[in-house]
């Protein structure tokens, strides 16, 4: 289900103790950035024409990431599981996915860090990219004909 900061502050650790959580946030806040190549990367998508959406298994922190990096320029933030009720790689996400956007599984192509979410969405029959640094994540775009150079 949906999880507000304050639920997700209470069952951050198994055994329920009490911490800073808005330390936390702060902490997390000054260390995000642009992973290198990849504000280059996402502009040149969006320059091609590209429809990008974000399918992220943020909390409401999603903002924090917005306001410091304007990542809106390029993908919308259209599917975040904190207001979707259901995270990655739970199949009914992709199935929401492909509602939303009138879109049929093989048309989608997921780009995660995360090999279990690759996974859920190939299961789906979704293309997907492991995201490793930006240099690969090019290759495999260019080689999938999103992008003419390598």
């Amino acid at each position: 289900g949906k999880c507000s900061e304050q639920d997700l502050f209470d069952d951050f650790f198994l055994d329920k103790r009490k911490f800073d959580g808005r330390a936390l946030v702060e902490m997390i806040n000054d260390r995000y950035e642009w992973l290198p190549g990849m504000e280059e990367l996402m502009a040149e998508l969006h320059a091609e024409g590209h429809s990008m959406h974000i399918l992220s298994n943020y909390p409401e922190w999603w903002n924090n990431i917005e306001a410091k990096l304007k990542i809106s320029k390029y993908a919308q933030w259209s599917f975040v599981s904190c207001d979707l009720g259901v995270r990655k790689p739970d199949a009914q996400v992709f199935s929401i996915v492909e509602g939303a956007l009138d879109l049929p599984s093989p048309r989608c192509l997921l780009v995660d860090d995360s090999e279990a979410n690759v996974e859920g969405a190939r299961a789906r029959g979704w293309d997907a990219i492991l995201f490793r640094d930006a240099e690969e994540c090019r290759r495999e775009l260019c080689r999938r004909g999103f992008l003419g150079r390598s």
